[in-house]
């Protein structure tokens, strides 16, 4: 027995420091089944499966009682004297009700004045004061200053705070161009009923979809003024530029007939930086001023195209003879005067010399006389002599610019008489 119990002790001081440790697998488990063991025994101070049974089995009763109508509380009904509904007033039916009466076939002491019994589930009375249309077309409201204000007055102001919101806008077909310019626009304004269109030229249209031609150049301010049912407006607008075309015109210069077929044609157009000339017998050139030879006498169409910078084009077409058969007598139709004084108007025969207004011609007549008159009439030049023509001066003073009237009248050598009349432009904004 003592070796036995030696052995013990032994084991047990070998064991002495030694502590279990168990996993966490092992440790999870034991934890676990504490719980549940825990749960399931029943002790006071810790919640367990007792605990929530009692809880569970006093809820099921107190949910039941509560859910459930309260059937034994009578319906207190009010007499309609008592009520004293206000007039012009509907009670609407009530939805159908249960009323348990104190004694069969009567009511309470408070409900004296009903001697029937009312049955189960029947529905309230409706009281009417009077019929929904008579209330439709009588009824009332009060403004803050306790005035009465009509249901017809009522839907005026109605429609006009919800009257529909109207808009004017339109898109033209071109923004710009050259005169004469047709433009389209297209309507796209909402809820409008009348159009007043304004062009900004003088020219007004009032139709849904207009179309104008603007035959002056400038810009315009185009708008529209549209009216919606209740005379609402709206307006819009855009900007139209038309531009100008270039004027054209040109002039040969006959002096070098004399010698041969070389022309000369002097450029007066304005407002133009690019040209084209067509001389009538298939030459052209691009040239603004240019020199022309012909191959033989006779009657050509000259024409001279021009455009502006911004692409618009203008032309002149002119029949020229040049022949030498008979004398011809041609004036220019434009001419450009010395801006810084008088010449006296002497030119030689053959110089290009286009500051002096005087007549081109192959034979020099032995009788010349040359009158200038102004717009208003008045004789402002006379010469007698065929080399002196107008410099554009009158008693010393440069003349305006613009369009003046010729007379001249004489005989070729052999007593053939001529006489013509005419109008030539006196142009100021060029030097030579």
């Amino acid at each position: 027995m003592k070796k036995k119990a030696d052995i013990e002790d032994l084991f047990k001081e070998s064991f002495k420091e030694f502590k279990p440790e168990p996993s966490h697998t092992l440790w999870k488990a034991i934890r676990r089944k504490l719980i549940i063991s825990d749960f399931t025994s029943f002790h006071w101070k810790t919640l367990n499966i007792y605990y929530i049974s009692v809880l569970i089995l006093t809820a099921i009763p107190i949910f039941y009682y509560s859910a459930k109508p309260n059937q034994s509380s009578p319906l207190k009904l009010t007499n309609t004297e008592e009520t004293n509904p206000e007039p012009n007033t509907i009670i609407q039916t009530l939805p159908p009700v249960q009323i348990i009466s104190d004694t069969p076939g009567e009511l309470s002491e408070n409900r004296s004045e009903f001697k029937k019994s009312v049955p189960i589930n029947a529905e309230a009375p409706i009281l009417h004061n009077t019929s929904r249309e008579q209330i439709s077309k009588e009824s009332s409201k009060t403004d803050l200053k306790g005035k009465e204000i009509s249901s017809s007055k009522l839907s005026e102001e109605n429609q006009k705070k919800y009257q529909p919101e109207i808009r004017a806008i339109f898109i033209p077909s071109a923004y710009s161009g050259c005169r004469p310019l047709s433009v389209k626009f297209k309507n796209l304004s909402v809820n409008g009923k009348e159009f007043l269109w304004n062009f900004g030229d003088g020219e007004s249209d009032n139709s849904a979809q207009p179309e104008h031609v603007f035959d002056k150049g400038g810009r315009f301010l185009v708008s529209l003024t549209v009216k919606g049912e209740n005379m609402q407006i709206s307006r819009y607008s855009e900007i139209i530029e038309v531009y100008e075309l270039p004027i054209v015109s040109f002039e040969p210069d006959y002096h070098s007939l004399q010698e041969d077929l070389e022309v000369y044609f002097y450029n007066y157009s304005t407002g133009a930086d690019r040209f084209s000339w067509d001389f009538g017998d298939g030459a052209f050139s691009e040239r603004k001023e240019t020199l022309h030879r012909y191959e033989s006498h006779g009657s050509y169409d000259i024409k001279l195209r021009a455009w502006s910078v911004e692409g618009c084009m203008d032309s002149l077409l002119i029949n020229y003879p040049f022949s030498g058969e008979e004398p011809k007598m041609i004036f220019p139709t434009a001419f450009a005067p010395n801006m810084d004084g008088p010449t006296g108007g002497y030119f030689i025969p053959g110089e290009r010399n286009n500051m002096v207004f005087h007549p081109y011609t192959l034979d020099i007549p032995v009788e010349y006389q040359l009158k200038i008159f102004n717009r208003k009439g008045n004789l402002i030049f006379e010469s007698n002599d065929f080399q002196t023509g107008w410099d554009g001066y009158y008693m010393q003073q440069l003349q305006p610019h613009g369009v003046y009237i010729y007379k001249v009248k004489g005989k070729y050598n052999g007593g053939k008489p001529f006489a013509k009349m005419g109008d030539v432009t006196l142009i100021r904004n060029r030097r030579y």
